[in-house]
């Protein structure tokens, strides 16, 4: 057994840029097995090191502003914005639904960041869902309380389905 201090704290886990998805497999996606929050470059178990991915933002309060990107950010920032309105945004992905008139997206979600926000709560990573004609910022939990509601949902829908069947039957 080691005594070794960085054994106790959190793992960066930052992997190398166009690597960032999949499994930790091959040696370009070995994550970075330096402390969370190290400065400069990364390092994988292996010895390979990095820098990390960052943009360049022209915003409207402080000018052109290189910021780093977390690993599961697209690299696509809008420019003209306050620096407090950057974000930082992930893949998305959506439920699509088939119905006689077609496919209809919901639920849009991704990962998402505003970093230097004036509010310190969305200054976390959070997923964003659209939800009717909003965007909701949701936590872990808020975000499992939502698959919970909707797996509820979703029985209330076979309950119907099943009263349809038997109403069609009577008919």
């Amino acid at each position: 057994m080691t005594n070794d201090p960085t054994l106790a704290q959190p793992l960066c886990g930052a992997r190398q840029p166009g690597w960032e998805h999949g499994p930790a497999i091959g040696r370009h996606r070995q994550p970075c097995i330096l402390p969370a929050g190290h400065d400069d470059r990364h390092r994988d178990g292996l010895g390979q090191t990095w820098r990390p991915r960052t943009a360049t933002v022209r915003t409207v309060d402080h000018g052109p502003v290189t910021v780093p990107c977390p690993p599961w950010c697209l690299g696509v920032h809008e420019d003209g914005l306050d620096l407090v309105d950057l974000a930082h945004e992930g893949p998305e992905t959506a439920l699509t639904v088939d119905t006689p008139l077609g496919g209809v997206q919901l639920l849009d979600a991704g990962l998402c960041q505003y970093p230097y926000s004036s509010n310190p709560d969305d200054r976390e990573v959070k997923v964003a869902v659209l939800l009717g004609a909003d965007w909701h910022q949701l936590d872990h939990d808020e975000l499992r309380m939502l698959a919970a509601q909707l797996v509820v949902h979703a029985g209330r829908l076979r309950d119907l389905a099943a009263e349809l069947r038997s109403v069609e039957g009577a008919l």
